[in-house]
Formats: structure tokens, C-alpha cells, sequence
């Protein structure tokens, strides 16, 4: 009789381990399975967030260029309509306008210069299609005597000869104006 209480501790004893073992197996199971979704989260954080992230910055920064290159056109696009502006407004006003200056300006010279002179060479350099030099003597002319077409005149052929579509416009536009300020001049001295 001793036996079967023994029989029965140990089946108890057995039946208890197995219980602890299946509840260690599906704690384990349970720890797995966690471990992966943490390993399957972590993943999705660091690949597929950090694409996004990468993916949003690349979309910002050619937003920016964008934007930059936006603003850069339309900033020189008002600069140019204010150019217009103020020559269609002084156009109907009769002021003489004043010559921009050249990109190769000197503005030292040694020696004294006559208007005439700088007509001559301004007009050499025309006709020698050296068109920037031309602008530059023109503009010196226009120094001297600011009142006289003819300075306007070289400037702005020699203008529309190496200017840009916009150049060849407001040299048009600056012509008229300066024409119509020594019609309006003459018609003046006429009364």
C-alpha cells in the first residue's frame, strides 16, 4: 500500500512539472512572439520610418530649390516691370531719363574730355561693332551733356545690338522716351 502513495506524489510531482513546463512553454512562446513583434516594430521605426523621413526631406529640400528658383525669377521679373514702369511713366511725363551705367565703366580718365570727342569715339567703336565700348563712350558722352540725343542714340543701338530680349525692350522703350522728351523740347522753343 505504500506503494501507491508513493506512485501518487510522484504522479502529482510529474503532473506539477508538466504544468510548469507547459506554463514555462507558453511563457516562452509568449516572450517569443513579443521579442518578435519588439524585433518587427523596431524594423518598421528604423527602415521604413527612416525612408519616409529621408523621402520628406528630399521632397522639402526640392521644394526649397523650387521656391528659391521661384522667387529668384519673379524678383527679377518685378525688377524688370518696375524698369518698365518707370520708363512708361516718365515716357508720358517728357523727363529725360537717366543712361545706366555700363559694366565697364572707368571713371577715371586722365585728361579732359569734350562731348565731341566721345561722340567720335563711341561712334568708332559702333561702327567697329565693339558694342560694350560703344555704351561705355555714349555714357560718357551722356556725362558730359546729358541733352543732346545723340549719346542716347549710340547707347541704345549698341543696347539692342548685345542686349537680351529684356535689354532689346527697354532700349526700345528708352528711345521712344528720349524721343519724346526732344519732340516735346523743340515743341517747347517753337512757343
Amino acid at each position: 500500500m505504500k506503494t501507491p502513495i508513493f506512485k501518487d506524489k510522484i504522479q502529482i510531482f510529474t503532473n506539477k512539472l508538466h504544468q510548469i513546463y507547459i506554463k514555462i512553454g507558453l511563457i516562452r512562446l509568449i516572450a517569443f512572439m513579443l521579442i518578435g513583434v519588439e524585433i518587427i516594430l523596431i524594423f518598421h521605426d528604423v527602415y521604413c520610418s527612416g525612408y519616409t523621413k529621408g523621402y520628406d526631406k528630399g521632397y522639402t529640400k526640392a521644394y526649397e530649390q523650387v521656391t528659391t528658383q521661384s522667387n529668384a525669377k519673379i524678383q527679377k521679373l518685378s525688377q524688370s516691370l518696375s524698369i518698365l514702369e518707370g520708363l512708361y511713366s516718365n515716357l508720358s511725363k517728357g523727363v529725360l531719363p537717366l543712361m545706366e551705367k555700363p559694366e565697364l565703366y572707368i571713371p577715371k580718365l586722365e585728361g579732359t574730355l569734350s562731348y565731341a570727342h566721345a561722340i567720335d569715339i563711341a561712334q568708332s567703336y559702333y561702327d567697329k561693332q565693339s558694342y560694350k565700348s560703344a555704351m561705355v563712350w555714349a555714357y560718357r558722352a551722356n556725362q558730359i551733356n546729358p541733352k543732346d540725343i545723340k549719346s542716347w542714340e549710340i547707347y541704345t543701338k549698341s543696347l539692342e545690338k548685345i542686349g537680351t530680349d529684356e535689354e532689346i525692350k527697354k532700349a526700345q522703350y528708352l528711345m521712344q522716351q528720349i524721343k519724346n522728351y526732344f519732340s516735346k523740347r523743340t515743341d517747347e522753343k517753337g512757343f
